[in-house]
């Protein structure tokens, strides 16, 4: 197709913009083909939100590595780009690197192994890389610390770094002392130490020491919305039952992940925290980053899951304290038979197969709370949108819900019928 129909404009067009154009390893195959033909007027690719993958990258390194390709800009945000092909396309570069002034790797995987890789370009002489962006990029401390050193001996062209959403830890601290270490030794750099400060500052103040570089508040930027589980589950937070809100008819295990109604009741103490209607628990720990996702696994007749307001009522069995049934909280239910969407006592029927492993994600900054099936892939089941109160916690209900609450009152269930599980990620 590019090769053929579009031949004249592949010979004379600077700029090509195929961000979200659901091209794979096969129609980048045919792109990078295409522009080999005449690669010397292409200046600008940005091939964002598609899927060409290590192999695709591969291919698209053999254009780069030509020495008549004298590409200027090159976008592959959220591009499936892992170590493998991190190191073939920086290995392309380093052969022919003096053209290259922008490059933005954000939302992929190189980990600190490709930034390793990524050092070594930015560290040669005849790079001219003026911005460099590296956001949620899975770099921790010691692939920073290549890169910064990297830096400090190869300062004179860089102007922007976006290091926002990785993991340097506590390099933070120790590459903004030796960044300033460097400049007091007289010795020119251009990393702004405050890229790396926990709380940036609120203007772009140019500091004196590193006159060049533009400051970035890392606080502005909004990470782009995760697609595929591994982005989901670097949301992951860690999450145990409170004992204290679990109906009598709930026994926890699993070290307070997992909860199972039972027919006997047990005896907790009596405390306010505690529901006595509805069969329901809330977990220990608030829901308290923006973005904040888990996985339950369900068993049983049915249950509900989902997220409630701290200050929801734990007493009585009206639907001032049933999860969904009310202002405060938002849920899921689930059964064999159905799924329903519930908030403030409004029920939105889902057309869904049997989802025994539910994903749930939080996004405070979107105001965004969805469900997904967990399979091989995720499936969005239903989101909610709104306000959601500071306080928030996540929210089970064991055997309620979806129309199982009078075989429930009935007696007619089997011990250890119905139950939840809290996964590990």
């Amino acid at each position: 197709m590019f090769e053929n129909k579009n031949a004249k404009l592949v010979e004379y067009q600077e700029s090509y913009e195929l961000s979200y154009c659901s091209i794979g390893e096969e129609g980048c195959a045919a792109l990078i083909s295409a522009l080999r033909s005449n690669p010397s007027h292409l200046k600008e690719l940005d091939l964002s939100r598609n899927k060409p993958g290590d192999s695709g990258v591969k291919l698209l390194s053999a254009l780069l590595e030509d020495p008549h390709c004298k590409l200027e800009k090159l976008q592959l945000w959220d591009c499936s780009i892992g170590e493998e092909g991190c190191a073939a396309l920086i290995s392309a570069l380093r052969s022919n690197s003096s053209h290259l002034r922008e490059l933005d790797l954000s939302c992929n995987k190189p980990g600190d192994t490709g930034v390793k890789l990524l050092s070594a370009l930015v560290e040669d002489p005849h790079c001219k890389l003026k911005k460099l962006w590296l956001c949620n990029c899975n770099i921790g401390e010691e692939g920073c610390a290549a890169l910064i050193s990297a830096l400090s001996s190869n300062s004179s062209h860089l102007r922007e770094l976006d290091l926002s959403l990785n993991k340097p830890g506590d390099s933070r601290v120790k590459l903004r002392s030796a960044l300033l270490e460097v400049s007091h030794r007289g010795e020119p750099t251009e990393v702004n130490p405050g890229l790396f400060l926990d709380s940036p500052t609120d203007s772009p103040v140019v500091n004196p020491a590193f006159p060049t570089l533009r400051e970035i508040n890392i606080d502005s930027i909004q990470a782009p919305e995760p697609r595929t589980r591994d982005e989901f589950l670097q949301y992951a937070c860690d999450l145990t039952l409170d004992p204290n809100t679990a109906h009598r008819r709930l026994v926890l295990s699993d070290e307070d992940t997992a909860a199972t109604l039972q027919q006997t009741s047990q005896p907790y103490p009596d405390v306010p925290q505690r529901f006595d209607g509805w069969t329901q628990v809330l977990c220990l720990q608030p829901l308290s980053s923006d973005r904040c996702y888990w996985e339950v696994e369900w068993r049983g007749r049915g249950s509900s899951l989902g997220v409630v307001s701290g200050s929801m009522s734990r007493k009585g069995a009206d639907s001032g304290a049933g999860l969904g049934y009310n202002g405060q909280s938002w849920s899921l239910e689930l059964s064999d038979m159905c799924c329903a969407a519930m908030h403030a006592n409004q029920k939105v029927e889902i057309p869904v197969t049997y989802s025994p492993r539910v994903g749930v994600f939080l996004d405070r900054t979107a105001g965004t709370l969805t469900f997904y099936s967990v399979d091989d892939e995720l499936v969005p089941l239903h989101t909610f949108q709104g306000l959601f109160p500071p306080s928030l916690y996540a929210a089970f209900g064991v055997g309620c819900g979806v129309g199982v609450g009078l075989d429930f009152a009935m007696g007619q269930f089997s011990s250890a019928s119905d139950s939840i599980k809290i996964c590990p990620l």
